[in-house]
């Protein structure tokens, strides 16, 4: 006769025959999800080494950051190596060519399509320095969609607020700061960002000691960090040295665990004189206004 858990089996071979069920199911879920020809998480079902896919020499992330959940699961992708500093000090990971390779910009055409028929809910930001858009007016484009439910997929995140930052040449930038998850209720841990289009660098400043690091940001690279980075260290979109044309950055504010409802987000702070609330779609994770 079988044991309940608690009455002679044990509670830890209980939760490691979960957690195996869910290692079969996740890539399911990922295939039956909104699928898409150019957003393809090239190795999101990869049956490769965890050792291999972590990457080898590379710092840990701390296990209390919940960036490090995902790292634990066999098809994670693999990491590109950062400046220990950062890893160290703060919680942080760069994927790259998550979202698309580097040569296909297929992906940035197609979500810019979907963003100009968005009409004048693309506006310019408060910085006068980029145009930004919210994820709310992006509910009908399946490009949007699909990457903000795999990226949180994939990362077991639950997403509280989601937004593109549009720039159009290499003269845009976005100033240093730090992300104000303060000014969101429920409050977000976690920022996720895809980076399409042509490649910019990331300029990231240590609050304390003011040494600075830049990381190159290709297309289709997913930069991820926690709380415990973004109090560490600011992040800027730095005017591009040469060339540059068309930049969009997917950004996505989560909080950890992708079983947690997440019904409405209310933004405040800085761009907003009113507190706004705004709501989750039914059934996805796709905002819309009330």
């Amino acid at each position: 006769m079988r044991k309940e858990p608690g009455y002679g089996t044990s509670r830890v071979a209980v939760a490691s025959k979960k957690w195996k069920l869910r290692a079969v199911l996740l890539p399911v879920a990922f295939a039956s999800m909104v699928q898409h020809p150019t957003f393809f998480l090239r190795q999101a079902f990869s049956r490769t080494s965890a050792a291999r896919m972590r990457g080898t020499g590379q710092a840990q992330l701390s296990l209390d950051s919940p960036l490090a959940a995902p790292l634990r699961t066999p098809w994670f992708p693999e990491r590109k190596p950062l400046p220990e500093r950062l890893v160290r000090l703060g919680h942080c990971m760069l994927v790259p060519a998550l979202g698309a390779s580097k040569q296909d910009d297929q992906l940035a055409q197609m979500l810019m399509e979907d963003i100009n028929r968005a009409g004048k809910h693309l506006r310019m930001h408060r910085s006068k320095r980029h145009l930004q858009i919210w994820g709310e007016h992006l509910t009908s484009s399946k490009t949007f969609t699909a990457v903000v439910a795999r990226l949180t997929s994939l990362f077991g995140m639950s997403m509280v607020d989601c937004w593109v930052n549009v720039y159009r040449n290499g003269g845009e930038e976005k100033s240093a700061h730090h992300d104000n998850y303060k000014d969101r209720r429920p409050k977000p841990c976690v920022t996720l960002g895809l980076s399409l289009g042509s490649p910019r660098d990331m300029l990231f400043r240590d609050r304390f000691s003011g040494e600075e690091f830049r990381v190159e940001q290709r297309n289709g690279d997913v930069f991820a960090f926690d709380s415990t980075f973004n109090n560490l260290f600011s992040h800027a979109i730095p005017v591009a040295e040469g060339d540059s044309s068309l930049r969009l950055s997917i950004i996505i504010w989560a909080t950890a665990g992708d079983d947690l409802a997440v019904p409405t987000v209310t933004r405040k702070g800085a761009g907003f004189p009113n507190p706004e609330v705004v709501r989750k779609m039914k059934g996805g994770p796709y905002l819309r206004v009330p």
